[in-house]
């Protein structure tokens, strides 16, 4: 696995992360808000329940309750309802909220995962141009090594003779040969001759 792989599975890895977790938080948000609008039905379904009885036992003449006492439960399961409406209406708010940060953070990881994407993609078109680069650059001087002229010594070559004979300066050949004794040559040696 190369380099950007790695990096682009550490990016990619995090930016997931970041959204699994955006979406835990969310579900997280709506099993709460479920929870509360559930016990706030609950409430409501007890509170009519209550002021059910109440109206029931109201309308009993048999039943002991006074007409004060009925309006008092009639009173208090009409406090309850109110009171289970507003917990519902609340927990459906923290619903919404939880459901929208949930929604941002995921477009957040999302677009950070673009970006890093768009980041591994320049990096990656950056060394393949340098690759490019380089191979061009060894293909060259493969090139200019194979036009590169030799020279074999024939008995009685003298190395200043040789660079006459192509045109180029003798120590500058020797130089290229590392020869530490240019008048020291052999029958049979092959010279390579710089370009003219």
């Amino acid at each position: 696995m190369g380099f950007f792989d790695k990096v682009k599975d550490a990016l990619t890895g995090s930016d997931e992360a970041r959204a699994e977790s955006a979406r835990e938080r969310a579900r997280e948000a709506r099993e709460e808000a479920d929870r509360v609008t559930a016990e706030a039905r609950a409430k409501a379904d007890e509170a009519q329940r209550e002021a059910d009885e109440a109206a029931r036992q109201a309308d009993d003449p048999d039943d002991s309750m006074t007409a004060e006492d009925a309006t008092t439960k009639q009173r208090l399961a009409d406090e309850a309802k109110k009171e289970a409406a507003e917990t519902e209406a609340e927990a459906g708010k923290q619903v919404a909220q939880a459901e929208a940060k949930a929604q941002k953070e995921a477009a957040r990881a999302e677009a950070d995962a673009e970006r890093a994407a768009v980041d591994q993609q320049a990096a990656a078109e950056q060394q393949a141009a340098e690759h490019r680069s380089d191979v061009a650059e060894q293909r060259a001087e493969e090139t200019k090594a194979a036009q590169q002229r030799t020279h074999t010594v024939q008995p009685g070559d003298t190395l200043a003779g040789i660079a006459q004979r192509y045109g180029v300066d003798a120590e500058e050949m020797a130089r290229l040969n590392n020869l530490d004794n240019p008048e020291l040559i052999y029958p049979g040696q092959v010279f390579k001759v710089p370009a003219g």
